[in-house]
């Protein structure tokens, strides 16, 4: 009969009455399963370790350590947790079912005679277990390909400190996860002018990753167009933005541009944003802030979204702040909104009191942790500072 209903899964037995194991082994091992049990609490854990059994059959009643002691010692080991464990006893009591459950097990069986419901509960456990064991592999395997996700996306972005002449460049990036929605760049068009863009997709996941790269490549392709001519910041945000919608891109799937022009000689800087925060600009001679303001729709909503030119100049010592929304939408205490006034009044502040410009970005990141409800950042930051010398 055993050859007749041959199975591979492991029964663990802990009850202290040896008579009762060995009744319920040759049972289940008529099933075919293959049967170990104990007498204690420590030899069911020390046999559960060295056989890694497929179910655990569970006296509540056991001397010395408690049957509740022992599930719970099972549910908080890393290895022994996605064991399903049944309470098999003759305690029907409520208390002692509700106390069985809480300890982590996943089943409360009273004794019986009937040996069919017993292996009926034993049987709708194991197909938990396999359903649980498959989850983990698949959730295992999401995080491999994340993490290769994360590297590859990391080698192709290629985030790194780039120089302009005559101008200091500080630049944070810190993704949320293994993967980022966050892009930025700095590139050298001519000999005078420099671009530079900050993206930011919705989400967190490999889609999101993906498009990022999806916006370098555009970028490194149409920064400067065919004819060897740099392209003015609101004409590249609207072919971008055709190529985006023209792809069929899920709705669900936009991303927030600041992109601009510098020049390092005259300290011009011509500028267009799409649905991006505005970049803070602190004047010097002023001691004030100037928030960079153009009109211009999300990257992917509609094809036929139109992008304003806006354009300053940086005067020797006057510093631009780029951000994503990762830095000020943070919430506080009562659900309050770190929010951009308080990121434009700290960062007045930190230029103001003189503070070295390598540290304000960390004495922003600070803050904002400090602000949050779980000293916690929920998403991708991405800052750039660039201060005329």
């Amino acid at each position: 009969m055993a050859d007749e209903k041959k199975r591979s899964e492991k029964i663990l037995i802990i009850d202290d009455n040896d008579d009762f194991c060995q009744f319920m082994k040759l049972l289940l091992e008529t099933e075919g399963y293959t049967v170990i049990t104990a007498n204690n609490g420590d030899d069911g854990l020390r046999l559960a370790i060295d056989h890694l059994p497929d179910c655990v059959i569970l006296d509540y009643l056991i001397p010395y350590v408690s049957g509740v002691e022992i599930a719970k010692k099972f549910k908080s080991d890393q290895v022994l947790r996605n064991i399903p464990v049944i309470f098999l006893t003759a305690n029907d009591s409520k208390d002692a079912l509700i106390q069985g459950i809480d300890s982590g097990a996943d089943d409360y069986v009273i004794k019986t005679n009937d040996f069919d419901i017993i292996n009926t509960r034993i049987k709708a456990m194991l197909r938990m277990k396999k359903l649980q064991d498959a989850n983990v592999f698949y959730m295992r395997m999401l995080e491999q390909d994340m993490l290769y996700a994360g590297k590859l996306q990391s080698a192709i972005l290629q985030h790194g400190y780039t120089s302009i002449p005559g101008a200091k460049l500080i630049e944070v990036y810190k993704p949320y996860s293994k993967v980022s929605g966050d892009y930025y760049d700095v590139k050298k068009l001519s000999e005078d002018e420099y671009a530079i863009v900050m993206a930011d997709v919705a989400g967190h996941g490999v889609a999101a990753s993906m498009l990022t790269i999806f916006v370098k490549s555009f970028f490194e392709n149409n920064a400067v167009d065919k004819d060897g001519a740099i392209s003015r910041p609101d004409e590249f945000l609207k072919r971008l933005n055709h190529l985006f919608v023209s792809e069929g891109f899920d709705d669900s799937f936009f991303t927030s541009i600041f992109y601009a022009l510098y020049n390092k000689n005259t300290g011009r800087l011509m500028y267009a944003k799409a649905g991006h925060p505005a970049p803070l600009v602190y004047r010097t001679a002023e001691r004030e802030i100037t928030p960079l303001i153009a009109k211009g729709m999300l990257i992917g909503v509609v094809d036929t979204a139109t992008y304003e030119l806006g354009e300053t100049s940086l005067a020797a010592g006057d510093t631009a702040f780029i951000f994503t929304d990762g830095i000020f939408e943070i919430f506080g205490a009562n659900d309050e909104i770190f929010g951009e006034e308080r990121l434009s009044k700290t960062f007045s502040r930190e230029m103001e009191s003189g503070t070295p410009l390598e540290r304000i970005p960390s004495v922003i990141m600070n803050m904002v942790k400090r602000f949050s409800r779980d000293d916690e950042l929920r998403d991708d930051v991405t800052m750039l500072l660039l201060s005329r010398e």
